[in-house]
């Protein structure tokens, strides 16, 4: 079992992230990281998540919008997404999205949605 969540671990890479707060919001998140990715996933803690819209800014000026439109529970992700023409290098990621509390996270003013890409 500890292996597999090691290699899993080495698979995926967190490029980036951003606080979610209790609304309809888009966010921008810039990705710094340079290197080529050829899939890219989402993560939510803390609060759940509608997502609505996602649209990836490549450094070519390219952009791929991607079919999320899901609800993610907090703690979990969605399914992974292939770039199309991957590997590319992501300069930045648009992510219309509503987030909502769930019961055991009432109290918190904020999530986080986490960006994770493998190459």
């Amino acid at each position: 079992m500890l292996v597999s969540v090691l290699m899993y671990a080495d698979d995926w890479k967190q490029i980036g992230s951003s606080h979610a707060a209790h609304k309809v919001e888009t966010d921008k998140i810039v990705i710094h990281d340079r290197t080529e990715f050829r899939d890219v996933k989402f993560r939510v803690e803390n609060l759940a998540i509608i997502f609505k819209n996602v649209k990836v800014v490549f450094d070519n000026g390219e952009e791929q919008t991607l079919p999320v439109r899901a609800y993610i529970s907090a703690g979990n992700e969605t399914r992974s997404f292939s770039l199309k023409g991957g590997p590319l290098r992501i300069s930045k990621i648009y992510i219309e999205y509503e987030s909502r509390p769930t019961t055991q996270h009432l109290g918190l003013k904020q999530g986080k949605l986490i960006v994770y890409a493998k190459q």
